[in-house]
C-alpha cells in the first residue's frame, strides 16, 4: 500500500518522484508497484519498515505489477541456488531492525 508521495525530481527532462511503500513484517509479501518503479533503498520510518521506489510521473496509476518480497532473520540458512527446483532468483534491497529482529529484504525475481 502506498502511503506517501515525498519528492519530485526532473531528470532529462522526464518527471519522476519518490514514493514510499510500508512493508509488512512476515517472511513474504506482494506489493503492487508501477511498472516503472525503481527500489531505492529499505529502512525504519517510526515502527514500519519502508521501502523506497523512483517512479516515472504521469503513468504510475495505470501501469502496475505485482512484486514479491521476501524477508530473512539474521541467521537463517538461505536456500542455494537451483535448490529446490521451484526456487527463484532473490536481489537483495536493504536491511532493518526492530525490537531485535533485523530483517534482509529480497525482491524474488521471476
Amino acid at each position: 500500500m502506498m502511503v506517501g508521495i515525498f519528492i519530485k525530481i526532473k531528470y532529462n527532462i522526464i518527471m519522476k518522484q519518490i514514493w514510499k511503500f510500508k512493508l509488512e513484517i512476515t517472511d513474504e509479501q506482494i506489493i503492487d508497484l508501477p511498472k516503472s518503479a525503481k527500489l531505492l533503498t529499505i529502512q525504519m520510518q517510526g515502527e514500519n519498515p519502508v521501502l523506497w521506489v523512483i517512479v516515472k510521473d504521469g503513468i504510475v496509476p495505470y501501469c502496475k505489477r505485482q512484486r514479491k518480497f521476501v524477508t530473512f532473520g539474521t541467521g537463517i540458512t538461505l536456500p542455494e541456488r537451483g535448490l529446490p527446483p521451484s526456487y527463484r532468483m532473490r536481489k537483495y534491497i536493504g536491511t532493518y531492525q526492530k525490537d531485535g529482529f533485523v530483517g534482509h529484504v529480497f525482491e524474488e525475481i521471476q
